[in-house]
């Protein structure tokens, strides 16, 4: 008998390898055994249809677990979200799904100022993505990391800006 860990160890390595058509039966069978998914189960399928280029269903899922009792989107679940925005350059679904997080009382990090910038980058919009960051990390107190500041960097490339790209090196640098 499998543990929900082993489960979601599946579903992760089917998302991974966008073989999602596997999840019905993984879910079938934890229902079988009397196993709940839990919010890294459906995480996990939420990266996957991302990774496969179905942010609708995504979305979807994202609906029906906000209705499930016991069950609120975390911040791994909105940064997901809004990374597979990042991969179609779906700027306006990914705003709604920051302005959701914020909404739902879940605190950006890091990791979000990343997903941010990297989708502002491909939706064409990398001015906004320094916008993004400067009113986040004011708001929540977030310090960058590395990977803020290459997307930044590739931003500020993105817009022809080589002193703003040096700049932000220099920023990353004495931080």
């Amino acid at each position: 008998q499998f543990s929900v860990v082993t489960y979601n160890t599946l579903v992760d390595a089917c998302a991974r390898s966008c073989d999602m058509g596997r999840i019905p039966a993984l879910l079938e069978e934890m229902a079988a055994q009397n196993l709940e998914p839990n919010i890294i189960t459906y995480s996990a399928i939420v990266k996957g249809y991302c990774q496969e280029n179905r942010v609708d269903r995504a979305f979807d899922l994202l609906e029906d677990m906000k209705k499930m009792k016991g069950f609120r989107p975390d911040e791994v679940t909105y940064n997901t979200l809004i990374d597979g925005c990042a991969r179609y350059g779906m700027w306006g679904k990914g705003m709604s799904v920051l302005a959701e997080m914020q909404d739902a009382g879940v605190s950006p990090s890091a990791f979000t100022l990343s997903v941010l910038v990297k989708l502002a980058n491909r939706s064409k919009r990398p001015e906004e993505g320094f916008e993004l960051v400067e009113s986040l990390c004011a708001k929540y107190r977030i310090r960058m990391t590395v990977h803020v500041y290459a997307n930044l960097i590739l931003a500020a490339s993105m817009m022809g800006d080589l002193d703003k790209a040096i700049g932000v090196m220099e920023q990353m640098l004495r931080a």
